[in-house]
């Protein structure tokens, strides 16, 4: 929590001293509207619906075979969809038989995600403060981390994430990670692996999948990754379970 408010109020310095501030909430609350109807929303902005709901495709049947092969639970397990947007991948999770969860700190997102999939239950709420009172078998953040930019909010976020992951749970990352000195969009901050394993194994967590893939559209490369709790001390980043494929 300190975390979170010392990002907050450096934000507020900056605010009162004039110079100009990016703020997300703004970004994406703009955005959703601005977008409404369309998957720019969510997807990548200057890529047509169609070429959006292909890469949308990709990316769901990279999810769903992870999720496989890092979970054997049963129907009806839980499933927190993290940042979930507009709700683009909530019905794909509701049909591999999780009861589902989704949360978005955009209310106008959240609204849209409702009208998407009545059937799941959706939240407005910041990622870095969520306090749900409850587990997850899985939780699924997909295209999130990378648009936090405070590193404050971004590892108050992986806390969170944490403390509502079942003690056997596991949490299924897809990201952009940058290479060093790459340069990010103002609404992105895209970190390094090698970064981003560190903080894991600093919240007592370890990546134990990683694959790679492109989408050809936008010719990027996503990774996507499965993450637990460390159950031995034992347990080093060797036994990752690596794997890259480009499209």
């Amino acid at each position: 929590m300190a975390a979170v408010l010392s990002g907050v109020l450096f934000q507020r310095i900056r605010e009162f001293f004039g110079r100009p501030v990016f703020s997300p909430r703004r970004y994406w609350e703009d955005r959703h509207q601005a977008f409404a109807g369309t998957l720019a929303a969510v997807g990548h902005a200057r890529l047509s619906d169609e070429a959006n709901a292909e890469q949308y495709t990709i990316k769901s049947e990279r999810i769903a075979a992870m999720i496989r092969r890092c979970h054997d639970g049963e129907s009806g397990d839980a499933l927190l969809d993290a940042g979930c947007g507009v709700g683009m991948l909530t019905p794909l999770y509701m049909e591999m038989g999780f009861i589902v969860m989704g949360v978005d700190f955009s209310e106008t997102a959240i609204a849209q995600a409702r009208l998407r999939c009545p059937a799941a239950a959706f939240h407005s709420a910041d990622l870095a403060r969520l306090q749900l009172r409850r587990a997850f078998d899985v939780i699924v953040v997909a295209d999130v981390l990378q648009h936090i930019i405070d590193d404050h909010r971004f590892r108050a976020t992986l806390e969170r994430l944490r403390e509502h992951m079942k003690k056997d749970g596991c949490l299924i990352v897809l990201d952009s990670f940058s290479v060093p000195n790459e340069k990010s969009a103002p609404h992105c901050n895209r970190r390094t692996l090698d970064h981003f394993e560190l903080e894991l194994r600093s919240l007592g967590l370890r990546m134990t999948h990683h694959e790679s893939f492109r989408l050809r559209h936008e010719n990027a490369i996503k990774d996507l990754l499965a993450v637990r709790r460390i159950a031995s001390e034992s347990l080093t980043s060797e036994s990752v379970v690596n794997s890259r494929t480009c499209r």
